[in-house]
């Protein structure tokens, strides 16, 4: 299943933090070239190398499950739930 844009402020965050976590394969552009990871934005991923955008994402990117083993205390310091 996949979760649809536009995202909101939180699942922005959540999805960027994912990106960024190192603990999974990040989310890239079809295009191959230097920098090919996707940055959240509420209208989609965007690829900053080439315009490119994605409206969409796997469902486990926006769910705390992936978070709680990356870092238990959340995005805010508060415990993820």
């Amino acid at each position: 299943m996949v979760i649809l844009a536009p995202f909101s402020p939180k699942q922005v965050k959540r999805i960027n933090a994912y990106q960024h976590s190192g603990a999974f394969h990040e989310l890239t552009c079809p295009t191959p070239h230097k920098n090919r990871t996707l940055v959240a934005r509420t209208q989609g991923l965007y690829c900053p190398s080439c315009n490119y955008l994605q409206d969409w994402v796997p469902e486990f990117v926006d769910n705390d499950r992936w978070l709680k083993r990356v870092n238990p205390e959340g995005l805010d310091g508060d415990a993820a739930q």
